[in-house]
């Protein structure tokens, strides 16, 4: 019982993620307090974390934790406080503990419903972002929290569209009839699966607009990297319906671009190579990277702590010079031993869930002008799909 209710706060949390920072710091601790409870009260549940764990997760697992541990001993050398460390370890760890605890250690089938919770909430904030971008539907701000960060909501929406193009290519087409729920003309209703797929593909399409009209340039850039890897991987681009979509894409972006000037702006930029030499966006950002380089330079071990401001710039956009600079060789090498080790793991399963390397390569690509792992409801959504990419398959 309580650990089917930590599964529900899991949910809510995963749920939340997209609207309520508070709702999901509630969910978190909730759901963390009553897998605790079920833990004590159940000590085996430890050792069927442990055996439900796949090799590549217990790797990853440990690397994890030197990453942790690491960071715990650079906040200690940075006399940073208690309460920033708590927070540090309740933001990174205990979200990738809590997820490695549901989804790979305990023996009921709950992956599809976190898929389905990523997709149903990811395809509800596009619809949202797309009916405002043509004015169907007013400016809501902070309301629904993420929704106003065009920067977190792209990289959300990035994961939910490539689970929902995995779960449309897992279910078969098909044009057979079932001899069941007749209409009342004497006709038979469709397939259930062909429902389903129109269902996830519909919600693909709508993920891929809202991304396109959230004007993000760095999405974009992970955003096609990613879909040609996948589209390569699956072979969809030889199939009717993937050309049918790509017709409707040009349409739809087409009518996007007029109804929108700052994406027009941001799409014919993007489209122009001297932009990404000469543009004053990425100018700041080459500035701000020189000017916490040469910070960093005077501790390279341990780092800088915080990286130093610049034109409005609070962090370094960057995952790669993020964790550099402000943990020094010590944190960067824990980092990006945990980093690039989940990309190997993932890369060894391409043939079997191209979906979640193509997440990899979607979020890698981003992070070089934007550092999402900052974001802890993008850093969520990435930790729990590492996870069912290379967790254990039960069955009910």
């Amino acid at each position: 019982m309580l650990l089917q209710s930590s599964y529900y706060c899991f949910l809510a949390f995963i749920a939340s993620s997209f609207f309520s920072p508070t709702a999901r710091t509630i969910f978190l601790v909730a759901g963390l307090l009553l897998w605790a409870i079920a833990s004590w009260r159940e000590p085996t549940t430890f050792a069927s974390i442990q055996a439900g764990l796949s090799k590549d997760l217990q790797v990853l697992n440990r690397l994890f934790i030197i990453y942790i541990c690491v960071n715990s001993v650079l906040a200690y050398m940075h006399d940073l406080s208690i309460f920033a460390w708590i927070k540090t370890l309740l933001g990174t760890y205990a979200q990738w503990f809590w997820a490695l605890a549901l989804l790979a250690g305990l023996k009921f089938d709950f992956q599809n419903k976190i898929r389905l919770t990523v997709i149903g909430v990811s395809s509800f904030t596009s619809v949202l972002i797309v009916l405002q971008l043509i004015g169907l539907v007013p400016m809501v701000g902070d309301y629904y929290g993420v929704l106003s960060q065009a920067f977190t909501s792209s990289g959300m929406i990035l994961v939910g569209l490539f689970l929902s193009l995995a779960q449309f290519k897992s279910i078969p087409s098909t044009n057979r009839l079932t001899e069941k729920a007749p209409f009342t003309n004497g006709t038979s209703a469709p397939h259930r699966s062909d429902n389903y797929r129109f269902a996830f593909g519909l919600a693909s399409f709508v993920q891929l607009i809202a991304l396109f009209a959230l004007g993000q340039r760095s999405v974009w850039a992970g955003l096609i990297l990613s879909l040609l890897f996948y589209l390569i991987m699956t072979k969809q681009y030889l199939k009717k319906s993937f050309w049918l979509a790509l017709v409707l894409l040009i349409l739809t972006g087409s009518f996007v671009i007029s109804s929108s000037e700052r994406v027009g702006r941001k799409v014919e930029r993007f489209a122009n190579p001297h932009y990404w030499t000469q543009a004053n966006s990425i100018k700041v950002r080459q500035e701000l990277w020189q000017i916490n380089k040469e910070a960093w330079q005077a501790k390279p071990l341990t780092g800088i702590n915080e990286i130093i401001k610049h034109e409005g710039l609070r962090h370094a956009h960057n995952i790669y010079f993020q964790q550099l600079y402000t943990g020094g060789w010590l944190r960067f090498i824990a980092w990006l031993s945990f980093y690039l080790v989940a990309g190997f793991f993932l890369f060894r399963r391409i043939t079997t869930a191209p979906e979640f390397f193509a997440i990899y390569i979607a979020l890698s690509a981003e992070g070089v002008l934007e550092n999402w792992w900052g974001d802890s409801e993008v850093l969520s959504l990435f930790l729990v799909a590492l996870i069912l990419g290379l967790g254990k398959k039960y069955k009910e």
